[in-house]
């Protein structure tokens, strides 16, 4: 059969492996059985080049089967033997899994975290639609129905701080892996160092692919 490079993924150095991430294919193999890249098959660390990661895989114009598992053990393809190529594969940096919105908005609200940086740093392509992002402190919310504060993540959106609410953020339409958000009036995430909150994305027609807190140094602080 074919091969093709999927993702998964492993948080205790090899020990178990998630594939939930994304189960389509990373580096999908050639349709025909004689695409040059039919059999794609990779196990290089990737090289950094500028913005960019750079992967060299093995490709080959045909399937696993190269010879019959018969009496005398002809080859498969009876007119043609296999051909082994090296191929390079570029992506934008750490780009391998992304939480997508369509041609629909949709917000996505992390877990609680505990944000350390100066400022907040995304890797998103926004280039086909739009982002903005809210931040709100993680604490229940009452609601008019029940005594008990709710823990519910969708109630954080009427509850994002002041000036850093949706409309607060500078729209986002870039594709970066290191685009800087930015809030009206000069606000800026230092002032909730040591706080709990969620960070809320809205999203129309656009990919985030990760974020982080930095400081002035530059350094990841989440």
């Amino acid at each position: 059969g074919s091969n093709e490079m999927r993702i998964t993924i492993s948080r205790d150095g090899g020990k178990t492996w998630d594939r939930t991430s994304s189960r389509e294919a990373w580096i999908p193999h050639g349709t025909e059985h004689d695409s040059y890249d039919r059999l794609v098959i990779g196990a290089l660390p990737p090289l950094r080049m500028g913005d960019e990661d750079w992967f060299y895989v093995n490709v080959i114009d045909g399937d696993h089967l190269g010879i019959r598992n018969a009496k005398g053990s002809k080859p498969y393809y009876h007119d043609r033997l296999r051909r082994s190529q090296t191929a390079l594969y570029i992506q934008k940096h750490n780009r391998y899994v992304s939480l997508r919105a369509n041609n629909q908005q949709e917000i996505l609200i992390t877990k609680p975290m505990v944000l350390q940086g100066d400022s907040l740093q995304l890797n998103v392509d926004a280039s086909r639609g739009k982002m903005q992002v809210g931040i709100a402190l993680a604490e229940p919310v009452g609601t008019f129905s029940d005594t008990t504060p709710s823990t519910a993540p969708h109630l954080l959106e009427g509850r994002m701080l002041e000036d850093f609410t949706f409309d607060d953020c500078e729209t986002i339409y870039s594709n970066s892996i290191e685009h800087e958000v930015h809030f009206k009036n000069k606000a800026n995430v230092s002032s909730l160092k040591g706080k709990s909150v969620c960070l809320l994305f809205k999203m129309f027609d656009a990919d985030l692919y990760g974020f982080r807190a930095i400081g002035c140094n530059h350094e990841s602080h989440e």
